[in-house]
């Protein structure tokens, strides 16, 4: 049986024929026409909707070409309007199947107008009486009547212009409208708003078939229409809607083909390149129309300017290249550049530095090229040209390339949408370029910029002082400065210090170290600080990699620019990381070292006299940072350590240098790229050490020892699998691309400042670095560590009591048993705290942490209100964990100090609601509190102080009321602080003023407190200073003595 499909084309292809035939008039049309739309409509699949739709709607075999040839053919009536009807009924049941015939249904229906006798319908009467009715009886008629009367008199001289020619109707109805139209704008509040729509409907369809008989009324037409389109805003007709969408409409088809048209760019780029290719030629041939030539190019550059910085990303950015090309070209002709030609210059390249990151690939390596090319012309042009224009441009592009502005995400590859994008890792890409001008262009086989060598190395010169310059300029209009959001407002005026303007020396001297909590310090400008940061990153690709050679020349200018800025703004630690990029390229071109070779383009008089005097600042600079290394923590820690690390041998000395590297490899355990740091430093100085090897090699190599114990055999065999595998994909595509896309391909790359080394690849070079050292290998077995020298070795694995406390009962269904930690408890400390396998580090201290809960809850339950102290049994073991407790709340994994930093906490709540006096297991916690805020790492100082002020806060907050005395614990922290206070140590000093400093603001509450310890806490503190007087300014002990001091001045006074 046939499907439903055939059938409809089988009687589709029978009635065409017979219509073809020669008896058309003879054919049952009408029965067809119905078998079909029923067999559509009723019988056919939805899977079969598209193909039937191709088939009735076909220009020469179906339905369509049925319509046309019955046209005029009255027997065919009845068919045409089932078709008709039947269209119609498709339209609203499948319009995504029929919308492709759409535009063939339209032309079919309107040529049928043409077809309608206004005679058979005495549309000549019934224009006759409309005219008739509305001249003689218009006073009668009511406004929507009128209304109505215009649109339909409108209608018949739109489709019947012949009907309205006859006695001059048409004349007459425009003067009607614009008649009724005036007279309602000038009513003011009273207008018929449905008479004004009749006339400008009537109005626009007669202009349709008249439009030339108006010429003379078009100002009146147009001044109407200014004051029509003012729509009042409460105004809510069904016309008002449809008015807004038109002219929506209309202005976007306008602005597409008028302002935004690609054509006309690409259009135009071809004249102005044509201006530019012919300007030499003009020049020899008829050098009096080069100012013509000029003045035109000059009238564009305005607009070309503007469409880029108005709208971004256009039509025009694209071909920004040639248009700097052109302007290139003929500015070459001319001995001196005209001035508005300089302008227009300065700001074309400044469209295409803005819209650099918005461009796609091909459109920057050829925005590259034509940079070069203008910068290359310039320079023959004058070395002052050059230097004068580059200043302005490189400031803006070193803004920009600071700046994040995101690309099209059209541009944008995969690894840009999975990595953090930052501007500076599409604009390196010019910045390389910009140095070595000809390079891209013969790569590319395209028109080469021409430069000598000798021309290069000026060339060279000129830009990178000018980028120097706009570098010292930029980073010292930042607004780097901090705020505290806890401090007062008279504290912060007392606080303030100013810096006088003298002689480098003195900046370093007025460093002034900050020990405290960091976390509440708010930037006063948090865009500043984002430019900054990708500054700091843009400098750290940029200065290694960019001909470091002659950064000689400025080594002492930027040196002290950052030195200053640091002394100014110690918290930031992107100053660190600049400078020590600089370390390392004065590393890398031997610019301390007498016996190297010196950058030749220093002349000979002046290069003793520079090294001196930045050998000078750099060595009291680095000393200052060596101080302060025990105040910071986090990133500026890590900041300050790749400083020392990075100095060259001639600004240290081995035995300053050992500490610095202890700290690094104990901090790279967590962080692997300090751990790069530290063992760059070592490899670096091992060739360098040359007296008492063995106490040098004795105390470094221990701190290797770590390294070497993880095993990391499978991690390491993944990713040396996956290595290779992508560098072979990368020569495959290499090899079968062309030169220009494996251009694009570099340039698409992202640039990253973070060369992170697997701990697999650091094990590889210790063990190598063992290899070339083997008289010395042992010594990586030895157990002295300085920095920890004051604490036992945990390695002892020794119970913390010689009975058991700590007990787990698991009541199993056929048993009882009980699981005993205490022998355990120094190895999973130990494991929780230099573990290098994460996933034992981080079991490690959940297991620490629970049994600490364990401990508590199990002396939960003692009698807490008796007067005499009673030691918890756990008393031996809080002595050795909640040092450990403090340590790991300031790990450099996330995971120790989500954990310990919230039950740290908890444990101070709990064990200051203490009834007696000295109570042993508050006094061990305080005990470790207070060794921690005395010590010699930054971050658990720190930690430690505000342990300590959290518990003053709570020891107050538990106190009963009536104790006329004060918190007892309080009393018991203040008499450690003045023995801390006398202490010789500079640590335990510091650590004294740390704690004044963090309790001050709950100590000046509490008046039992202050009527009692005031005098005698200002006196300690007052003592403390004496003995500080020794200290390295460097290490903070004034500083925060003399802050405790005014602290304590302003309880008083």
């Amino acid at each position: 049986m046939s499907s439903p499909l055939d059938l409809i084309r089988l009687t589709l292809v029978e009635l065409i024929d017979d219509m073809n035939g020669f008896s058309p008039d003879n054919v049952d049309s009408q029965a067809a026409a119905t078998n079909i739309c029923n067999m559509v409509l009723t019988d056919l699949k939805e899977d079969e909707t598209d193909m039937a739709m191709s088939l009735l709607f076909n220009p020469e075999r179906g339905i369509l070409y049925f319509l046309r040839k019955a046209l005029d053919k009255a027997v065919h009536a009845n068919a045409k309007v089932i078709f008709l009807e039947f269209t119609a009924e498709l339209i609203s049941r499948s319009p995504n199947s029929i919308t492709p015939h759409i535009f063939d249904i339209k032309i079919l229906l309107s040529s049928c107008t043409k077809m309608i006798d206004p005679e058979a319908l005495d549309v000549n009467g019934l224009c006759e009486k409309l005219h008739n009715a509305y001249g003689t009886q218009q006073s009668k008629m009511a406004s929507t009547v009128k209304a109505e009367v215009l649109e339909v008199l409108g209608l018949i001289a739109r489709y019947f212009p012949n009907v309205s020619q006859r006695h001059e109707r048409h004349t007459t109805l425009m003067r009607w409208c614009l008649t009724v139209i005036q007279d309602q704008l000038n009513r003011g509040a009273k207008q018929e708003l449905s008479l004004i729509a009749g006339a400008v409907v009537g109005l626009d369809n007669c202009l349709y078939s008249f439009a030339d008989k108006a010429a003379k009324d078009v100002p009146t037409i147009l001044r109407h229409i200014r004051t029509l389109v003012n729509v009042p805003e409460d105004l809510s007709r069904f016309a008002t809607p449809i008015g807004t969408f038109f002219t929506a409409n209309f202005t976007q088809i306008v602005s597409a083909e008028v302002i935004t048209s690609s054509a006309q760019y690409k259009a135009m780029s071809v004249a102005i390149r044509g201006y530019g290719y012919f300007a030499a030629p003009c020049k020899q041939i008829a050098p009096d129309q080069l100012k013509n030539l000029l003045t035109h190019l000059l009238r564009k550059s305005a607009f070309l300017v503007s469409s880029n910085t108005n709208e971004g990303m256009d039509g025009s950015s694209s071909h920004l290249a040639a248009f700097i090309t052109a302007y290139t070209f003929v500015a070459q002709v001319y001995d001196t550049v005209p001035e508005l030609l300089m302008i227009a210059l300065i700001q074309m390249a400044n469209a295409a530095v803005m819209n650099f990151t918005k461009m796609t690939t091909y459109a920057r390596i050829e925005c590259c090229i034509a940079v070069e090319r203008l910068l290359v012309m310039l320079l023959y042009k004058g070395e002052g040209v050059l230097r004068s224009f580059f200043d302005k441009l490189s400031y803006k592009l070193l803004v920009f390339t600071a700046a994040d502005i995101s690309p099209t995400n059209s541009d944008r590859t995969p690894m840009q949408d999975e990595t953090n994008w930052h501007s500076y890792t599409i604009y390196l890409f010019l910045w390389r370029n910009l140095f070595k001008p000809g390079t891209l262009s013969r790569e590319l086989n395209k028109s080469p910029v021409e430069i000598s060598d000798a021309d290069l190395e000026r060339f060279s010169l000129i830009i990178y002082g000018s980028t120097m310059e706009s570098f010292k300029r930029l980073v010292s209009l930042l607004n780097l400065s901090v705020s505290d959001s806890e401090i007062d407002l008279d504290e912060e005026s007392a606080l303030e210090t100013k810096m006088v303007d003298m002689d480098p020396a003195t900046w370093v001297a007025g460093m002034g170290p900050v020990s405290g909590d960091a976390a509440k310090l708010q930037a006063n400008c948090a865009k500043d600080f984002v430019i900054f940061q990708n500054l700091t990153e843009f400098w750290q690709l940029f200065l290694p990699e960019i001909r470091p050679d002659l950064f000689a020349r400025w080594t002492l200018v930027i040196g002290s620019t950052l030195i200053e800025l640091s002394a100014k703004n110690p918290l930031v630690s992107g100053f660190y990381k600049i400078f020590a990029t600089c370390l390392q390229v004065c590393q890398s071109t031997s610019y301390f070292h007498p016996q190297g070779t010196v950058e030749k383009l220093i002349k000979k008089e002046d290069e003793p006299i520079n090294i001196q005097r930045a050998a000078t600042l750099f060595k009291k600079y680095i000393r200052e940072v060596l101080a302060r290394l025990e105040q910071y923590k986090d990133d500026l820690l890590a900041s300050c350590l790749h400083l020392v690390l990075s100095s060259p041998s001639a600004l240290t000395d081995s035995d300053c240098i050992i500490a610095p590297i202890q700290l690094a490899l104990k901090l790279g355990l967590g962080y692997l790229p300090l751990a790069t740091v530290g063992l760059d430093a070592v490899e670096r100085w091992i060739d360098i050490v040359d007296h008492d090897q063995d106490y040098w090699f004795s105390r470094v190599l221990p701190s290797l020892n770590e390294y070497l114990m993880v095993d990391v055999t499978s991690s390491g065999e993944s990713e040396n699998i996956d290595a290779p595998t992508l560098k072979s994909k990368q020569k495959v595509i290499v090899q079968r691309k062309q030169a220009y896309k494996d251009v694009a391909r570099k340039a698409s790359m992202l640039a990253s400042s973070d060369h992170v080394q697997s701990l697999r690849d650091l094990q590889l070079r210790i063990l190598r670095l063992l290899g070339r050292q083997a008289q010395y290998n042992k010594l990586i077995l030895n157990r002295h560590n300085e920095h920890d020298g004051s604490r036992e070795v945990s390695s002892d694995l020794l119970a913390w009591d010689p009975e058991p406390r700590v007990k787990l009962k698991i009541p199993f269904q056929e048993m009882k048993t009980e699981l005993q930690f205490d022998e355990m408890l120094p190895r999973i400390i130990d494991l929780a705290e230099n573990s290098l396998n994460r996933q034992i580090k981080v079991a490690s201290c959940e297991l620490l942490h629970s049994l600490v809960i364990l401990m508590i809850g199990s002396s939960a339950f003692r009698a807490r209100d008796a007067k005499d102290p009673k030691k918890s049994p756990f008393h031996k073991i809080y002595l050795k964990v909640f040092p450990a407790l403090l340590r790991l709340a300031v790990d450099v994994d996330q995971v120790p100090r989500s954990l310990y930093r919230p039950l740290v906490s908890q444990l101070i709540h709990w064990l200051t609601n203490n009834a007696q006096y000295e109570n042993p297991e508050t006094i061990a916690l305080l005990n470790a509190c207070m060794d921690a805020a005395c010590d010699t790492l930054g971050p658990l100082r720190d930690y430690g102080a505000e342990c300590l002020g959290e518990f003053v806060k709570w020891s107050i907050k538990q106190t009963s009321s009536s104790s006329s005395s004060g918190p007892m614990n309080v009393k018991s922290l203040l008499k450690r602080v003045y023995n801390l206070a006398s202490h010789s140590s500079t640590a335990k000093r510091l650590g004294a003023s740390l704690i004044v400093n963090r309790i001050y603001r709950v100590f000046r509450e509490e008046a039992p407190l202050v009527d009692q310890f005031t005098v005698e806490l200002l006196y300690w503190i007052l003592f403390s200073l004496r003995l500080a007087e020794a200290d390295h300014t460097g290490l903070g002990t004034r500083q925060q003595a003399c802050l405790a001091i005014t602290h304590l001045q302003r309880i008083i006074v």
